[in-house]
């Protein structure tokens, strides 16, 4: 039987998530949740982080991620 998984905003918001928690590879297919303008975890959104605000989901973009790793 398939069971959905639990949105990233709703697992942020309960606290099972931190904020900022960085997308790994598992995630990829993943919705986002919270009408947060995203479909859901693509490949080359791994490694970004994202952060729960009042307004919905907010995602580092690549510059951002690679100066943190950085590359």
């Amino acid at each position: 039987m398939f069971k959905p998984r639990p949105m990233i905003a709703d697992q942020i918001r309960m606290g099972i998530l931190p904020q900022g928690y960085e997308l790994q590879e598992s995630d990829v297919g993943r919705g986002f949740g919270c009408q947060s303008g995203f479909e859901s975890v693509k490949h080359f959104d791994v490694g970004r982080r994202v952060w729960l605000k009042s307004y919905g989901i907010v995602m580092e973009n690549n510059e951002q991620r690679d100066k943190r790793k950085g590359k």
